[in-house]
Order: C-alpha cells, then sequence, then structure tokens
C-alpha cells in the first residue's frame, strides 16, 4: 500500500504509532518516519527519538523535542505516540505519550517536503503496530479516544 502512496505532510497531520523498542541505546537517535531529502530548514521531516532520550518532532533545523527519558527505560516497553502539527493554528507541533503531552513548539515557517520521499522505521529496532496518518489535527480529546483512555 505505501510503495504506491504518495503522503503530503505539507498540511496538518497527525501521526499515530505504537512502538515497543528492544534495542535503543544513547548513542544512536532512532526514526519513525521520515519525508524528504534536503538538508535545508523545514524541508525535510524527521520523527522519531534521539540519543538523548526526548522524542522530536523535527522540520530540520526547526524541530520539537519532548521532556528527556532515560533512553534504556523505554526498551520492552508498549508506547502509545502521537505526533500533531496544526499548520492553522500557528503551526503549533505536540507530542503526545500515551495520552499525555510531553511536548509543543511552533514551527518557525511553512514546510516543504519532498512528496515522492519517506521511510518507516529506519534504523529502529523492535517492534511498531497501528501506525496511522490523519491529515488533520487531531486534539488531545480525540487522541485519547482513539486510545480508549480516560
Amino acid at each position: 500500500l505505501l510503495s504506491n502512496s504518495v503522503i503530503d505532510l505539507n498540511r496538518s497531520f497527525t501521526l499515530f504509532v505504537w512502538l515497543r523498542p528492544t534495542g535503543l541505546t544513547s548513542s544512536t537517535s532512532y526514526s519513525f518516519f521520515n519525508q524528504g531529502t534536503s538538508s535545508t530548514t523545514r524541508q525535510k521531516l524527521w520523527i522519531g527519538i534521539r540519543n538523548t532520550g526526548t522524542f522530536a518532532l523535527a522540520f530540520w533545523n526547526d524541530d520539537t523535542d519532548s521532556i528527556p527519558y532515560t533512553i534504556t527505560s523505554l526498551n520492552n516497553i508498549w508506547t502509545h505516540l502521537t505526533f500533531v502539527y496544526n499548520k492553522e493554528n500557528n503551526r503549533l507541533r505536540q507530542i503526545y505519550k500515551d495520552g499525555i503531552l510531553i511536548g509543543s513548539g511552533n514551527a518557525g515557517g511553512d514546510t516543504n517536503f519532498a512528496l515522492n520521499s519517506f521511510s518507516i522505521a529506519n534504523g529502529f529496532v523492535g517492534q511498531m503496530d497501528d501506525m496511522r496518518i490523519y491529515y488533520r489535527a487531531l486534539t488531545q480529546m480525540r487522541s485519547r479516544q482513539l486510545l480508549s483512555i480516560p
């Protein structure tokens, strides 16, 4: 399905994913989703976990990171992550872990990600399940409803 799809994230979007990492170390950053190939500000999307233990919704040199976690403490635990970009609301980016807001910030300008280049789980070691991409910014309440978290 994805090999023939065009995913346009130059708009508001929400990315959901369940993760169970098994090999996180503090020497490597791991991506869950990438789009674009340029090394120009806001032309490459990188969603993942940095070697510092922060989850990132990064627009290449214009990033939003979460609070830090001890990276190895995330191994072998199922975690739900939600990454939200709300272009219409002052380019607001939000990161949720298990339904709780752990990072937010505004992008400095509009994005220009290449539509024909994306990858999933590049370098990630572990399991991923139920990855969803919505072409709209979901609210925290709606995200929690989809997870059935009170």
